[in-house]
Order: structure tokens, then C-alpha cells, then sequence
């Protein structure tokens, strides 16, 4: 049996099942955490299906999620997380069986079954070849939760497309007539206090001589800004194109968890291996991590800046 059947023989068996996926969510995260409550949901409507996790106001025109509630005998699936410990619920050990559908290169194995897909541009493309496989319903909403991911998680596919990406979201667009105005206008459109924390961040990065650049953002900064820890996030992206830039990486503190979430993206140098070392993970571009001590952060800077001047030794 392939892992596209065995997931829904497993769907199949269960009544209660609650959707996860990491903390501090991205678009393909919701995205895909969205799609697959809705498609459940009306492919099995006699089950009672949670989408859970903290979000944020950057998200606020995606429903509201729901209060995570275990019963004795629930499916947890969890999506676009390869990090045990990223997992947003309250105590996964309480579930009877857990699956994990993720693009992510594997970190750990915390699941009874796992679909991981690395060639795959997002959580959300590795649901729609799912959906397709098994005859989940499709509506427009579902397909614009799906959109969100592929478009977020390729930068508006400029990179990481996998194959006939551009054919499936071409499939999502047209069959179901999407918004794609009003779409973009949800992920990009930002107000003004939003563009002048974008301005403070890139006026404050330390860059060194390796081309690295990193931000510490404290937490009298984001009030003094008046954003939350999500929006430092949703702007690393903003930086793709600044050509003194190989590596850069925004530390933001999160006063709730008293975590710093730290950001990082690349032009060249593998940084997910870094990241992993600092209970973080992600892609060999694009990564992140979760530190508790303000000192960890300096030395994840400079190993990401060693792995800047190693990449420039490489490549001349």
C-alpha cells in the first residue's frame, strides 16, 4: 500500500482528529493545516476534525483556528514540521497515532506514519497531489488555503517550483475561479508601521566582511514599532535581492514562550544544518531556529558567517 492510501485508511479509522503544525506559522503551515481540516471535513463529515496552534494578527484573514481538545482515542496529524519539538500542541504523547505530511528534509522521527515529500515546494503542493490521489474534495476555499502555501513558500515562485508546479496552481486558479487580486493583496499588502520596522531592520544589520547580516529585535523594539514577533518573520524574505547579502538572519524575542525565534534565509550557503544544531531545522536555504539564551544567538551568527566564507572560498 503507498503512503498516500495508508494516510487515509488511518483517516478512515479514526472519529476525533486534531491537524497541527509548527509553532510560529507561516502561510504554507495555515495553508495546508486549513486545506486538510476543510477536505476532511467534507469528505467525512460525521468526524469531528480541529485545526489547532496559536496564529497571529498578520494572519487575521484566515479563520479563526480551534481550541485543541483530545479524546481517548484521536488522530494527530501534523504538518510542515520535520522538529519534534516545534509541535504545536499541548502534550502530543496523549494521542493514539500520529502522521506527519511535510517537504522538510527529516530531523526527527516523532510519528507512526510519514509522508515527506523534499521535492515538493510546499506542505501545500505535497496536499494537492495528495488530494488528487485519493479523491479529496476540492472547493474554492480549500484551493485558495493550498495557493497560499505554494505562492509564500516559493517566494511567488520564483524558486523551488518542483515539477508542473506552475500546472497544479494553474489547476487551482482556474477550476475554481481564485481571487488572485484579492489573494495577493492578503499576503503582501502591509501598513506603514509594518514598512518602517522593515526600514529599522535593514538600517540596523550588522553585516560582516563574509557578507552575513543579523538583527537582535528586542522586545522594547517591536513595542516601539507597535508589530508583534510574526511580522520580523514575514519580512526576512524582503532581503532576497540585496546583492552585498549571502546569509541574513533576524532574531526576534517572543515574550510569551521567552524564546528568541530567529530567522534565516541564504543566497548560496547551506544554513538548515546550522539551524539544526540550535533546535531548528528547515531547508538548505531557508531555516530557523529557537534559542532560550541571548549568548546562543551569537554563536549561531557566526557559524552562519563561517558558512559564508567557506561558500566564497568555494566559489571564488
Amino acid at each position: 500500500m503507498d503512503k498516500y492510501k495508508l494516510i487515509d485508511e488511518e483517516i478512515k479509522k479514526y472519529n476525533n482528529i486534531v491537524i497541527a503544525r509548527h509553532v510560529r506559522p507561516d502561510l504554507d503551515a495555515l495553508g495546508s493545516q486549513l486545506a486538510l481540516k476543510y477536505s476532511l471535513s467534507l469528505k467525512y463529515p460525521d468526524k469531528n476534525i480541529l485545526a489547532v496552534g496559536a496564529t497571529s494578527s498578520v494572519f487575521n484573514f484566515l479563520p479563526k483556528l480551534d481550541k485543541e481538545k483530545i479524546d481517548d482515542n484521536t488522530l494527530l496529524i501534523v504538518l510542515d514540521n520535520p522538529n519534534f519539538s516545534r509541535i504545536d500542541v499541548a502534550d502530543y504523547s496523549k494521542y493514539t497515532k500520529i502522521i506527519k505530511i511535510d517537504h522538510h528534509p527529516l530531523i526527527d522521527t516523532f510519528s507512526d506514519v510519514e509522508l515527506i515529500e523534499t521535492n515538493k515546494s510546499s506542505t501545500c503542493e505535497v496536499l494537492y497531489d495528495l488530494f488528487k490521489a485519493l479523491d479529496y474534495p476540492f472547493d474554492s476555499e480549500i484551493a485558495s488555503y493550498l495557493i497560499y502555501g505554494m505562492i509564500t513558500d516559493t517566494g511567488r515562485f520564483l524558486f523551488s517550483l518542483g515539477e508542473n508546479l506552475l500546472v497544479k496552481a494553474n489547476d487551482l486558479i482556474t477550476t475554481y475561479d481564485l481571487d488572485m487580486k484579492k489573494i495577493y493583496q492578503n499576503i503582501y499588502l502591509r501598513s506603514l508601521k509594518d514598512v518602517k520596522f522593515e526600514g529599522y531592520i535593514i538600517n540596523n544589520f550588522n553585516i560582516t566582511k563574509n557578507n552575513m547580516a543579523s538583527i537582535i529585535i528586542e522586545e522594547d523594539k517591536l513595542n516601539l514599532y507597535d508589530v508583534d514577533q510574526a511580522v520580523s518573520g514575514n519580512v526576512i524574505n524582503n532581503f532576497t535581492n540585496i546583492k552585498e547579502l549571502l546569509v541574513w538572519s533576524i532574531a526576534t524575542y517572543d515574550k510569551n514562550k521567552k524564546t528568541y525565534k530567529i530567522s534565516v534565509r541564504s543566497r548560496g550557503p547551506i544554513v538548515n544544518k546550522v539551524c539544526e544544531m540550535f533546535n531548528g531545522g528547515g531547508h538548505p536555504l531557508a531555516s530557523g531556529a529557537v534559542i532560550e539564551e541571548k549568548e546562543e544567538i551569537e554563536k549561531l551568527f557566526n557559524l552562519l558567517d563561517k558558512e559564508c566564507e567557506r561558500y566564497k572560498y568555494e566559489n571564488n
